[in-house]
């Protein structure tokens, strides 16, 4: 790998081998890092959560707030689990990512309207619930994607 710079000090530049392999090797890295397995209770834990952020709106004001913050540092706690297991914290994709959470945040907004303009609680069981099935069936084809079982 050493070659000379001209000036007659070694050159510590890769050979355009090296370098081709070195990238190949980071592309091989990189695609293993997308395939990290995700174990089969992360999603339906994760909708769990999600669903208890927006079921926490129908308590009493100060625990709908408590509720709220409970399950969210839940998802965060989640997430450390998942990295303690794995060993690595792997995100998806903005184009994997995207389709979830705009469905989540419509179904959270929906139900924020329902409540807020038309006093109507329903909203938040029926956006907790869909919210839920999102992140299941996400979780699902996710999986499926990454060649584990569902």
């Amino acid at each position: 790998m050493e070659n000379s710079n001209g000036a007659g000090a070694p050159d510590t530049r890769p050979t355009p081998e090296e370098a081709a392999a070195a990238l190949r090797q980071a592309d091989s890295d990189r695609t293993a890092m997308e395939r990290l397995p995700v174990p089969g209770w992360y999603y339906p834990i994760l909708a769990g959560l999600i669903a208890g952020v927006m079921l926490a709106q129908l308590l009493p004001s100060p625990f709908s707030f408590a509720g709220s913050l409970a399950a969210a540092v839940g998802v965060g706690a989640l997430a450390r689990v998942y990295v303690d297991k794995v060993g690595v914290l792997s995100w998806l994709t903005p184009r994997q990512m995207w389709p979830p959470v705009v469905l989540i945040l419509l179904f959270l907004f929906g139900a924020l309207v329902v409540d807020q303009v038309y006093d109507q609680q329903w909203g938040w069981v029926v956006g907790a619930a869909a919210n839920a099935a999102v992140l299941i069936v996400f979780g699902a084809l996710y999986r499926r994607s990454t060649g584990e079982r569902t």
